[in-house]
């Protein structure tokens, strides 16, 4: 699933992981897991010169989702119609997608313990609004209103949140970061 949000938000090229599914694996499916193993330990090393092509292409995904040595990644075996299926997933805009759901998906399936031994916690963003709202952003949304009919105050504001830094000392999702894109 994050490798179709990749190709599909630019974290990836375009096409780049479909493309290396149609080109560099059996139409039988039967080295996909083979592929998604080489492209998993890709994605967690930031040194491409063990990997040969497609892999060496892909970016470093920091992080620790695909490091095999902190958690195990069960890869399935895929025959032919599983292949299809997966490549007919590419042609969905993954774009759409709310990135929150793999903070969800991630929190569920890491065992608590290890999470808590990481510091591996994803911060809703309710809960980021919880903080971030009185802290700021419910007096910029009181000027707004307040100024919504003139221009230059307008500019004025805009100029002000065009100035605000967000310091997130855990960054793990970069969920606070994402809420101001």
């Amino acid at each position: 699933m994050f490798c179709f949000f990749a190709e599909d938000t630019g974290l990836f090229d375009k096409k780049q992981f479909t493309n290396a599914i149609k080109i560099f694996t059996n139409i039988d499916g039967s080295d996909l897991n083979v592929f998604f193993v080489h492209l998993f330990k890709k994605l967690d090393s930031e040194d491409k010169t063990s990997f040969s092509t497609p892999f060496s292409d892909f970016p470093y995904v920091n992080g620790t989702i695909f490091d095999t040595a902190k958690h195990t990644i069960a890869i399935p075996d895929f025959n032919a119609q599983a292949r299809h299926l997966i490549l007919e997933c590419t042609k969905s805009d993954w774009s759409e997608i709310n990135p929150d759901i793999f903070g969800t998906i991630f929190q569920s399936i890491v065992d608590a313990q290890k999470r808590d031994e990481g510091g591996m916690d994803y911060t809703s963003v309710p809960n980021i609004l919880k903080v971030i709202e009185p802290l700021f952003l419910d007096e910029l949304h009181e000027l707004f209103d307040k100024y919504y009919d003139d221009a230059n105050k307008l500019f004025k504001l805009l100029i002000r949140i065009s100035k605000i830094k967000v310091f997130d000392p855990a960054c793990g999702s970069g969920n606070f970061f994402d809420y101001f894109l």
